[in-house]
């Protein structure tokens, strides 16, 4: 875990940080500040016709309706 938050006071900012730890030789973590703080925020996957993840969204829930185009 100390690699995690050495990882994320190097991009630290005012309001975020980020990073991409690397935890093995095939693997690695992407991890990074909410804006708004700690909560609970909705992650959806993007899979492949294979079933292999390509692309990973997360909903930080920082637009409201007055964003949707079709609303």
């Amino acid at each position: 875990m100390d690699g995690l938050v050495e990882a994320l006071a190097q991009t630290e900012r005012a309001t975020w940080c980020w990073a991409n730890h690397e935890l093995a030789a095939d693997g690695n973590l992407i991890a990074f500040s909410a804006g708004y703080g700690d909560g609970v925020y909705p992650v959806f996957w993007g899979l492949r016709a294979d079933g292999e993840p390509v692309c990973l969204l997360v909903d930080l829930r920082v637009l409201d309706a007055r964003h949707d185009p079709d609303a």
